[in-house]
């Protein structure tokens, strides 16, 4: 800085300062050399840059924690595209299928947008998109107290659901008008933190296990993988029974993938 005031007359850029109370503050400085009476004086002229500069710097992180989840969330779409096509025996049944998919994660992104990815509440999520299409159906019951999950979790566990409701209008319950679905949710008798939700069918067409595994049931049998979500489905002659052991927002905060899907995964 002297040297250019030295040979040019002149120097600007960016310097810090310390406040009294040890705060960073910086300034946009610009500085002139002048002569006057013979001696040489600096004319200095300071314009505080700190907000700008802070703002700066929350949205860089903001930019790299947008990045990392649509890189996470295409990553995601790849490996459901990926299996679904392993699965699908024409396109139209894949369209359907994967779109399905899709619109089931779009509608737990919205439910975390409109929280500013803070969490969201259970209920909710099993409303939006994996039980919406029902309507206030009678045969639907869904209880719990107020449980918000974070946002993996919530994009675990919207997949599993809505490949439970699809399964239930075609095979389940919920296509037969005598069927029932109850779902249900409560603290954990066993873990501290995890809350056990279970997805309970009856009084529809009898059930037996699948001879092939098809992606609902290879993606429930793959959350004991998954990190804060693990799932057990039990094919029980009254109706398929599915408990979900699942992390309420607080146990752990760490920013991990959504998913953990097999690239070899095999299955109708």
């Amino acid at each position: 800085m002297e040297r250019a005031l030295k040979e040019n007359g002149a120097w600007s850029g960016d310097l810090l300062h310390h406040a009294r109370d040890g705060s960073r503050v910086w300034v946009e400085s610009r500085q002139q050399l002048l002569q006057a009476s013979g001696k040489c004086v600096v004319i200095e002229c300071d314009r505080d840059t700190t907000e700008r500069r802070n703002n700066d710097e929350i949205r860089r992180l903001l930019i790299g924690e947008l990045s990392h989840r649509v890189k996470n969330s295409l990553a995601v779409v790849q490996a459901i595209a990926a299996q679904t096509g392993r699965r699908a025996t024409s396109v139209s049944q894949f369209l359907q299928d994967f779109g399905g998919r899709i619109e089931a994660m779009a509608a737990a992104h919205n439910l975390l947008n409109d929280a500013d990815w803070s969490g969201v509440e259970l209920r909710t999520l099993i409303q939006s998109e994996p039980l919406a299409r029902f309507g206030p159906d009678r045969s639907v019951s869904i209880h719990g107290k107020s449980v918000v999950l974070s946002a993996h979790v919530a994009m675990q566990l919207v997949l599993i659901l809505h490949e439970l409701a699809q399964n239930a209008r075609k095979y389940g319950a919920l296509s037969d008008t005598n069927g029932r679905l109850d779902v249900s949710w409560e603290d954990s008798p066993e873990e501290v933190g995890k809350i056990e939700i279970i997805w309970r069918e009856s009084g529809g067409p009898i059930v037996c296990a699948p001879q092939t595994k098809g992606f609902g049931l290879s993606l429930i049998e793959r959350s004991k993988n998954m990190p804060f979500l693990a799932a057990e489905l039990a094919f029980e002659p009254n109706g398929v029974v599915c408990k979900m052991r699942v992390d309420s927002v607080g146990a752990d905060k760490r920013k991990v993938p959504y998913f953990r899907l097999g690239k070899n995964s095999r299955g109708s």
